[in-house]
């Protein structure tokens, strides 16, 4: 059995989404619907990604470096870049926070989504649109219509009397 750092990390990533599912047990059926929907999947990758950590890796034909892998710590990278990537995704992230308080979440993701793909990912107008559509369509239908989650109207309209 080995114990690594990833493995307690799967623990704790465990034991958060337990309890979250735990917790949600007392509220009401509309409010608990959310933190159930995400919180049972996680704790059954959870359990499995733990099973595969202390198990650990098969060894197959050829040697560790042959495998392919997502990240590579070996190559350098300057700290430049590495803060300057920190930095954007930190933006993107406080953006997407401060326009749910704004506009609310429905506006909220259309717009990011839209503005992450164009100009992050610099992709053309055609699949920067259809892959909005399509992401805010499945939000629309799973949270809005199936779950019949609630998410509340940004501040601005709340402001200009609106909601």
């Amino acid at each position: 059995m080995r114990l690594t750092a990833r493995t307690g990390f799967s623990i704790l990533v465990l034991v958060f989404f337990c309890y979250l599912v735990w917790e949600a047990q007392e509220w009401r059926l509309q409010a608990r619907l959310f933190p159930w929907a995400i919180g049972i999947p996680m704790i059954l990758l959870a359990i499995l990604n733990i099973v595969q950590e202390v198990r650990g890796p098969k060894e197959e034909a050829g040697t560790s470096q042959d495998r392919p892998t997502d990240f590579q710590f070996t190559q350098p990278l300057d700290m430049s870049v590495a803060v300057r990537r920190t930095v954007t995704i930190l933006s993107w992230i406080v953006g997407f926070l401060a326009g749910i308080w704004l506009v609310g979440f429905s506006i909220t993701v259309a717009c990011m989504t839209f503005g992450f793909l164009k100009i992050q990912s610099k992709e053309g107008w055609a699949m920067s649109l259809i892959l909005t559509a399509s992401a805010w369509l499945v939000y629309y239908v799973v949270f809005e219509r199936t779950l019949l989650l609630p998410f509340p109207d940004g501040k601005v309209f709340l402001w200009l009397g609106l909601d």
